[in-house]
């Protein structure tokens, strides 16, 4: 049985494309092997078959099927192709972070900008899903769009810039949707039901047994589905999202540390200057200190 395996990346900032071409080998070529590629490198196979591999793991992608290649790890081929494959390569990178989920656990983080736990859950306001590899969900559109980024990079880069770069986010929302299939669909899913309850209810006393009664599944299930997608509990994921919520607080208004804990949901206010702390870094009073410095020195 093979195991899920998926990638999030955090958006805005959108993953923009680079380069984007199309091959074809004939029986006996193969893909390249390589390790020092520092972007994505999508594959979607049109006809034929690649043999990949990718550190400890192999794929064989028919037509019609993607992979997801990673930034800075082992790529090479697994045998040479033994018919006529014809397939588009697109390279593309992020500003944001991401990371690559195999059964629910993480097992790769990338090295953009940091490294806490759950950074995916409240640091983006949208997080994009995207399978590692398997089935297009919409082939016909997908090669349509894999056509003209292919035939707009051999034309040249900087005349298609724009148009390049919406086809390709509606490329990767093709996707993201052919990700939402079988059992991980329902766990996402459940899993930004949290999410959205939290951010209604934060301000009020929110524990794992008010949310198995609000959302109506079993607590441990939701613990379990939160771990999967956000690596994260949900009441972590409260506790992180009470805190940006109170920085904007500290920052656009004159509040009490007590009375911002209060509005966030913290049953008083040395609780929250402990956790904030050991989020953040300093405490409250210190944290908007250091702000409201960098807004004079901005002025200045």
């Amino acid at each position: 049985m093979s195991v899920e395996t998926y990638l999030t990346m955090e958006a805005p900032p959108m993953p923009y494309v680079l380069e984007c071409g199309r091959a074809e080998y004939e029986p006996g070529d193969q893909h390249p092997s390589r390790s020092g590629l520092a972007v994505f490198d999508l594959l979607v196979v049109e006809e034929g078959a690649l043999y990949i591999g990718e550190e400890d793991r192999q794929w064989e992608i028919g037509p019609g099927h993607l992979l997801l290649l990673l930034p800075g790890r082992y790529h090479y081929p697994v045998k040479p192709c033994v018919e006529r494959t014809v397939f588009y390569w697109v390279h593309f990178d992020t500003a944001g972070r991401y990371a690559e989920f195999r059964g629910g656990d993480v097992r790769v983080r990338g090295p953009r900008r940091g490294d806490e736990p759950g950074w995916h859950a409240w640091f983006a306001p949208r997080t994009l899903r995207l399978p590692k590899s398997g089935p297009l969900r919409f082939p016909e559109e997908a090669f349509r769009l894999l056509q003209q980024l292919s035939d707009a990079s051999a034309r040249g880069r900087f005349v298609s810039l724009w148009s390049d770069q919406q086809r390709f986010i509606e490329l990767i929302q093709l996707l993201e949707d052919g990700g939402w299939t079988g059992s991980g669909a329902n766990v996402w899913k459940v899993a930004e039901r949290i999410e959205a309850y939290v951010k209604l209810h934060y301000t009020s006393d929110i524990t794992n047994q008010s949310l198995s009664e609000a959302l109506h599944f079993h607590p441990n299930y939701l613990l379990r589905c939160m771990k999967a997608a956000f690596g994260c509990t949900p009441l972590h994921f409260l506790h992180r999202y009470r805190i940006e919520q109170a920085k904007l607080l500290l920052v656009n208004t004159d509040l009490r540390v007590a009375d911002i804990a209060e509005r966030v949901g913290f049953p008083n206010a040395p609780y929250f200057t402990n956790r904030f702390k050991r989020e953040v870094g300093e405490t409250p009073l210190q944290f908007r200190r250091r702000f409201h410095e960098r807004e004079e020195m901005e002025r200045s």
